[in-house]
């Protein structure tokens, strides 16, 4: 099954549990300086992924959360790929890990504080959802491109926080993120700059997945 979805990672078994915090129903101010330790070393894990606030309160330290690792694919091309990588078996490098990058908020208006990188289980989510490019995966459906078969040896880090070696693989680049702008263009914009048809038509695509999830979801809760 690793082969399929990469490794086993539990995320429960890395966060810091409350013994290690030592949390404790005691209701003197000594504990109670414990007890607030404990939970910014939630919220750190939730924000930062280090100890950026809960190291006022002596909290052990942090490490983001998540893994790295490089998962089978299919064969890199004959034609485009470098000499060592023709015909071999292809690699997608998947990195779970947040980076404290978390696109498309500027083209949003929004300014993160500049307190400590955003390395935590909810700007990782953020980065997640920033990675699924709807265009790609109309293009798939309709047969029309998908991950690239262009392949060259690359050298990244395997493993999860703490517990690093060092790969390499026959892998195709990590295509970039699409923003949200580049797909919620209106419909009035398209016909001023005469965008394509097959342009128009992963718009309507795109609005028809959106549609069809919020349809789910809606008869998913209804009693």
């Amino acid at each position: 099954m690793s082969d399929v979805i990469g490794p086993l990672y539990n995320y429960a078994n890395h966060i810091i549990d409350p013994v290690r915090l030592k949390v404790s129903g005691k209701g003197n101010m000594k504990y109670l300086w414990k007890d607030l330790g404990a939970l910014s070393a939630h919220v750190d894990t939730l924000t930062f992924g280090s100890n950026a606030v809960s190291s006022v309160f002596g909290a052990p330290s942090q490490r983001p959360l998540g893994n790295k690792y490089f998962i089978k694919s299919g064969t890199c091309s004959d034609d485009d790929s470098t000499e060592e990588c023709k015909g071999k078996d292809k690699y997608i490098y998947i990195n779970n890990v947040p980076t404290g990058k978390v696109p498309c908020l500027g083209q949003l208006g929004i300014d993160l504080p500049a307190i400590a990188p955003f390395k935590g289980l909810v700007p990782g989510l953020i980065e997640d959802v920033a990675s699924i490019n709807p265009f790609a995966i109309f293009n798939s459906l309709l047969g029309k491109g998908g991950i690239s078969r262009k392949c060259s040896m690359r050298t990244e880090d395997v493993g999860y926080e703490g517990n690093y070696t060092s790969v390499s693989k026959c892998s195709p680049p990590t295509p970039p993120i699409q923003c949200l702008p580049q797909i919620s263009e209106n419909f009035t914009n398209i016909q001023n700059n005469k965008i394509e048809n097959n342009c128009k038509k992963k718009y309507i695509f795109f609005l028809a997945f959106i549609l069809t999830i919020i349809l789910i979801f809606f008869f998913s809760h209804k009693k």
